[in-house]
């Protein structure tokens, strides 16, 4: 019984990974996409890119490793002999999760006006708290982020992650490698309304018992 729970939870992790994975390259590829055919001849930087991919999903991605059991999990049927971890309505919700930071980032990019390299940090800088709330919501696909066990390591590394990229603009030497700018109050609503509402409408829905990719 115990080796059937465990191999569960390992499952329902790597499940977890990859919705994660597969989300944020959908919201980063498509807002690159996107921002090249309206004009932005640069998006992004390599070097954003580069944190980006190294730093952030590597450590949310080890993260989803350690997360425990979730509530309930030895009462559900065994999944069907076959049956792909990410299966297509599965794909679509992450389509639409990933589709809506990429669409957003660009919007906030294109009609906040003024300096590109600016904007593009601003939608760049939303791009990344997006993917890092994306990470603590998407612990589960299916029941409320509330009722979960702590997981310290994501915790901590997804508040890493946010200093850092606070940081950067006051580092000189990182602000001019990524030229970065800091961000006044008002701009930072803006990051945090594109970055928390995928994981407000993925809460409310698995409050009704449906499964939802954040």
């Amino acid at each position: 019984m115990e080796g059937l729970r465990e191999g569960r939870r390992i499952v329902e992790n790597v499940r977890k990974g990859l919705v994660f994975l597969v989300s944020t390259h959908v919201a980063l590829l498509g807002f690159i996409l996107l921002a090249t055919l309206v004009g932005y001849g640069q998006p992004l930087l390599p070097l954003q890119i580069l944190w980006l991919e190294l730093f952030i999903d590597l450590s949310t991605s080890v993260a989803f490793e350690r997360e425990a059991e979730e509530p309930g999990a030895m009462e559900h049927p065994p999944r069907p002999r076959g049956e792909p971890l990410l299966t297509v309505p599965l794909l679509v919700r992450i389509a639409l999760a990933g589709a809506f930071t990429a669409v957003t980032a660009l919007a906030a990019m294109s009609w906040h006006g003024g300096d590109t390299e600016h904007v593009r940090w601003l939608a760049y800088t939303a791009l990344v708290i997006g993917q890092l709330v994306r990470a603590y919501s998407n612990r589960s696909l299916s029941i409320s982020v509330l009722r979960l066990r702590r997981n310290g390591f994501l915790a901590i590394a997804c508040l890493v992650a946010v200093v850092i990229q606070v940081a950067i603009p006051f580092v000189p030497p990182l602000a001019d490698a990524f030229r970065a700018s800091p961000l006044d109050a008002e701009e930072w609503v803006i990051v945090a309304a594109i970055s928390f509402t995928p994981a407000i409408i993925a809460e409310v829905i698995r409050r009704f018992g449906r499964t939802w990719v954040a």
